[in-house]
């Protein structure tokens, strides 16, 4: 006999604490609507209720995360559990979902090989926190309460075994991949996940130091799992530093985080993008990440008052299964810029990637192009100025250009009046001479208010959030 479905409203919200394959989104909503995650060996048949959770969050828990037991999803390796003791000089991160009770009773009977509706959390038990078992059998029959959040409980299940804590098992690499998946979309560097995930006990069981943490994660899941073909594996930039005055250490700390749907890595002048998701062409993948690379140029040059430049080296293709005992590198092309140099280097570190508050958008690549040009002596200040304000009023409206840029009225008007006035070097924007002189301090401020309006430019066009309010006193 089915199930029947749970009326939404009748059921309160809880937090639902994941700290294992679960922090991934794309795995835990298989518990909710159903499906087989990639990796998996049997389908999920989801909850009753099917409505994706409306938010998550990243949360500490002063509780022991370890890797134990025998999972035969994952191929008899270890899996994640949290001990029930409060620790104080324990943190396990977490990734709590907002869930009805009743989608959280469905994900807990799952989590133990149930099907839907066959556990059931006793409301009163929400209300104070501690400890309890559901009495089934499976992994994850102990249910422990932590405290609320905006007034709803937040809950978590573990197991009901204490001994396993003394008998930790390494996971397998996809298990990894999953935590890893899940600690990125929460904003985590590559560095601190590779870092943290080696840290849990269990982890350093089958695996030799962070670097070999960070090597395994640098695939996104199932990577040796591939069913479609053919699938880009990595993206390949050469990074170029125009300008002569800036330069990398041999030794500087490389960078590394994700970029949409690529996980990149930034070392020894050459950046890796390996995708987490199918690209079936180089070119597809290309153009999916050019423009955010585009968007790391702009960023970089904009903040730092400084150029780099990626330049596309090559991209690996994988064309078909690989064959067993064989290493494959089908399709892998390359396409080597010419000419190097050996140069002084100075920077310790290399350029994070981009926050995602600007976008070079093609108004912001042409204004870019007046900037550097200004930088280089070869536009005057005056002309650059007045074509500036002159494109942000085509661009935003002449009546609505502060407002949208949240920049003052009175920053655009000064930005006229001292374009249109004549400087003994850099004369005006146009017309005969004559009229107002533009003073060295005159013509300082407006190459100071080009290089903040072409930033608030770009951060418009991005919708970045908390632009505050430009005025004549942020130009001094």
């Amino acid at each position: 006999m089915s199930t029947p479905a749970v009326q939404s409203a009748s059921s309160p919200q809880v937090w639902y604490a994941a700290y294992g394959s679960n922090l991934a989104e794309d795995r835990f909503l298989c518990y909710i609507r159903g499906g087989r995650p990639c990796g998996g060996k049997h389908r999920l048949a989801g909850c009753r209720d099917k409505t994706p959770p409306p938010q998550s969050r990243s949360h500490q828990l002063p509780l022991r995360l370890f890797i134990g037991g025998r999972s035969q999803t994952w191929d008899g390796h270890g899996v994640a559990f949290v001990g029930t003791r409060r620790r104080p000089d324990q943190t396990t991160w977490v990734r709590i979902w907002l869930v009805r009770t009743s989608q959280l009773e469905d994900v807990v009977a799952q989590e133990n090989g149930l099907r839907a509706g066959r556990v059931s959390i006793d409301p009163a038990a929400l209300s104070r926190d501690h400890h309890w078992d559901l009495g089934v059998k499976g992994k994850y029959p102990r249910i422990i309460r932590l405290g609320a959040i905006d007034g709803r409980p937040v809950l978590t299940c573990t197991t009901g075994n204490s001994s396993l804590q003394g008998r930790p098992r390494p996971p397998a690499p996809d298990y990894l991949r999953w935590m890893a998946k899940g600690l990125r979309e929460l904003s985590w560097t590559e560095t601190r996940i590779s870092e943290y995930l080696f840290g849990i006990r269990g982890v350093n069981r089958g695996f030799a130091d962070v670097d070999a943490v960070r090597e395994v994660i640098t695939s996104p899941p199932c990577v040796g799992q591939r069913t479609t073909f053919p699938y880009v594996e990595t993206l390949t930039y050469g990074l170029e530093l125009p300008d002569p005055s800036f330069r990398i250490a041999p030794d500087a700390k490389a960078a590394d985080g994700t970029l949409g749907d690529f996980i990149y890595r930034l070392d020894q002048s050459q950046l890796t993008c390996r995708p987490t998701t199918h690209f079936a062409s180089i070119r597809t993948a290309q153009a999916a990440l050019e423009p955010l690379l585009a968007d790391w140029e702009a960023e970089f040059e904009l903040l730092q008052s400084r150029q780099i430049r990626f330049e596309f080296l090559g991209a690996q293709l994988i064309t078909e299964p690989p064959k067993p005992g064989l290493t494959q590198l089908s399709g892998y092309g390359v396409a080597h810029s010419s000419g190097s140099a050996t140069v002084v280097v100075t920077a310790a570190a290399y350029p994070a990637g981009p926050s995602g508050r600007i976008r070079n958008t093609p108004l912001v690549e042409r204004m870019r192009a007046r900037l550097s040009d200004v930088r280089q002596g070869t536009e005057k200040v005056p002309g650059a100025a007045y074509w500036l304000v002159t494109e942000l009023e085509k661009h935003f409206g002449k009546a609505t250009a502060p407002n949208a840029m949240n920049v003052s009225a009175e920053v655009l008007r000064k930005v006229r009046r001292l374009s249109s006035q004549e400087h003994p070097r850099h004369g005006r924007k146009a017309g005969p001479p004559g009229g107002q002189t533009l003073t060295d301090a005159d013509l300082q401020w407006l190459r100071r208010a080009i290089e903040k309006l072409v930033l608030r430019a770009a951060e418009t066009d991005a919708a970045a959030p908390d632009r505050s309010l430009l005025t004549l006193g942020d130009f001094r």
